[in-house]
């Protein structure tokens, strides 16, 4: 997508085949400069982007260094699907041909993962990775509550209470029954207040769900944060 020629990752492996995907020119997007922003959680996918612009001197990287996450895993199914077995069979290879992979017992001084180019390192202590937790825990708190509040609206304004209430006014009109249209209307107004609490009921549920939802985040987090 950002580049137009050149190899974007390939994998190695002892006993499987070497792979390798490389750019094309239709549909890439150029003719500005980029930065990629990583941290010592990035890795997978992430990495693999940050490293192919920053070898094409695509991009700048800035933050610190990445996870060093490039393996290749495949799952096997055993006993007919009843379980299985993940197994690492190659490594993701960045376009200088340098293994991203960090391996237990690999040392600051070798090659794994995506260091921020020269310059551009930013080392975050503990209080601000504290700070940028919260920060992100509250981002999902709002959009949550946003989500779930835009999709109580909807419910509310799909229920029919209203438009069968003016339904049934129209055809107490149109047939001269005043007794029989107001108990319609009655009724219909009846059944869009009961709907109205089934709905309110199951938005309070949603509600306390996502209640939980964070709850968890924040243990977690907490948890991130002591590690």
């Amino acid at each position: 997508m950002f580049i137009s020629q050149g190899r974007i990752v390939s994998t190695e492996g002892r006993n499987v085949e070497s792979r390798a995907w490389d750019a094309t020119q239709k549909g890439t997007f150029e003719g500005f400069r980029m930065t990629v922003l990583v941290n010592r959680y990035s890795a997978s996918a992430s990495e693999i982007v940050a490293a192919c612009l920053q070898d094409h001197n695509r991009a700048v990287v800035i933050g610190e260094r990445t996870w060093g996450k490039g393996s290749v895993q495949n799952v096997i199914e055993l006993e007919r699907g009843a379980s299985a077995l993940k197994l690492t069979t190659a490594g993701y290879h960045r376009p200088n041909g340098k293994n991203i992979h960090r391996f237990p017992d690999a040392q600051d001084s070798d090659d794994w993962g995506v260091v921020p180019n020269s310059g551009f390192e930013l080392q975050v202590g503990g209080a601000e990775l504290t700070q940028l937790i919260a920060l992100r825990r509250e981002r999902h708190r709002t959009q949550t509550e946003r989500r779930a509040r835009s999709e109580y609206g909807r419910e509310r304004w799909d229920c029919p209470r209203s438009a069968t209430a003016k339904g049934a006014g129209i055809l107490a009109r149109k047939t001269g029954s005043p007794a029989a249209g107001g108990g319609t209307g009655r009724r219909a107004r009846a059944e869009g207040r009961r709907k109205g609490r089934s709905q309110a009921h199951r938005g309070t549920e949603r509600q306390a769900a996502d209640r939980g939802g964070q709850t968890l985040t924040r243990a977690l987090a907490a948890a991130t944060v002591q590690t």
